[in-house]
């Protein structure tokens, strides 16, 4: 005779277990965009420093109509190093950083020439900080809003 009590504890047993196996896998899958030090031993090894787009739109704060011949300039915080690019007509920049994983920077916006800018504006500093999303996109969106002077 088949004892019944015996094979539904070890059916529950099972699917405890099963449960508790997926939620470490999941764990363990959420855990690929944290700080450690260590690289992963698969696949192709990344260099520690990648080439990282920063672009983004420069508008009025006002209006919000973009701003033509704006110099930006991102700047590192850990390393004397920066680039520049300028705004076009649509108010729209893109330069290439190199960046290493977890890397602050500064982006300056500076209006060059009040006549294609129509008007003078302050200047304005953005923060911008390149985490495991943008460091594997090799992406960063930046975008500013500057305040026309009187």
């Amino acid at each position: 005779m088949i004892n019944y009590k015996i094979i539904i504890l070890k059916n529950k047993l099972l699917k405890s277990l099963i449960k508790v196996l997926s939620l470490i896998g999941i764990i363990s899958g959420m855990s690929s965009c944290n700080n450690n030090n260590y690289s992963p031993m698969y696949g192709t090894p990344s260099p520690a420093y990648q080439d990282i787009k920063f672009h983004g739109t420069v508008k009025t704060q006002d209006s919000l109509k973009p701003i033509k011949a704006v110099r930006v300039t991102i700047v590192s915080k850990s390393y004397n190093d920066s680039a520049m690019a300028n705004t076009d007509a649509t108010g729209n920049f893109s330069v290439y950083k190199s960046s290493e994983e977890n890397e602050e920077f500064i982006v300056k916006f500076k209006v060059t020439d009040t006549i294609q800018s129509h008007g003078k504006f302050y200047p304005k500093n953005v923060n911008a900080f390149v985490g495991c999303r943008d460091y594997s996109n090799r992406d960063k969106i930046v975008d500013a809003q500057l305040q026309k002077k009187p």
